[in-house]
């Protein structure tokens, strides 16, 4: 997502808060946001549904240089539980309950039986050895430093972490001079967190399991300061 009249560059990593930032921040540049929330009426004026990485978007925006760069990343481990939940549950669900004919539901009915077996494993296997994920969404398997890089080099101007998300609203709130540091009650943090079966993400993980993730996303974890 991005704005030209408000010069900032939101790089979207999936499943970190992405749907929570974009109401904020159209809340905050939207008169009448809050009685049309359907994110994608706004998508040609401010490209809500884009989840592209930043080379992607400065494509489209040579200027990107002049504008404010940010993102929110969320703990590895946690955010490929999260997927696990999400692609094996919600998403299933969501295909099945609205009768909708997705050219991706083969690979969501195969995240669903990993999941309603437990198979947390066989998941990882799946869609991340066999980077069958990929084919879903790119931007579930890669790297969060190759998502914030243009011509190879970190472009983004500030980092936030998903688990102080307060503290990251007040300081957009500062920094693009909002009104608001505030979400609404009802916007949904997390879609398929009433799908987790376990309390703890670290439950989830076997020597196999965690040993995978940690190799994938080794940079990722050390850049931004995250462990198991």
């Amino acid at each position: 997502m991005y704005s030209h009249d408000h010069k900032f560059i939101y790089v979207h990593i999936p499943k970190s808060a992405g749907t929570f930032i974009k109401h904020y921040l159209l809340s905050n540049i939207e008169e009448g946001y809050k009685e049309n929330q359907n994110q994608q009426d706004y998508d040609e004026k401010y490209h809500v549904t884009c989840e592209r990485s930043l080379s992607a978007i400065a494509e489209e925006v040579p200027e990107y240089e002049e504008y404010f760069k940010f993102t929110v990343v969320r703990n590895p481990f946690d955010r490929v539980v999260s997927m696990f939940s999400y692609l094996g549950g919600w998403k299933f669900d969501y295909f099945i309950e609205n009768n909708i004919d997705s050219p991706m539901m083969p690979y969501v009915q195969e995240f669903h039986k990993y999941y309603m077996s437990n198979d947390f494993d066989g998941f990882i296997k799946y869609a991340y050895e066999d980077q069958t994920i990929k084919k879903f969404h790119a931007g579930y398997y890669e790297k969060y430093l190759d998502r914030i890089k243009v011509s190879g080099k970190i472009k983004i101007d500030k980092f936030y972490k998903m688990e102080n998300i307060e503290s990251c609203l007040s300081s957009l709130k500062k920094t693009l001079n909002f009104k608001s540091s505030k979400g609404f009650d009802d916007w949904r943090k997390n879609s398929s967190s009433g799908y987790k079966k376990k309390k703890k993400y670290q439950d989830y993980y076997s020597s196999y399991s965690r040993s995978f993730v940690e190799n994938h996303f080794f940079e990722d974890l050390q850049y931004f300061g995250y462990g198991f």
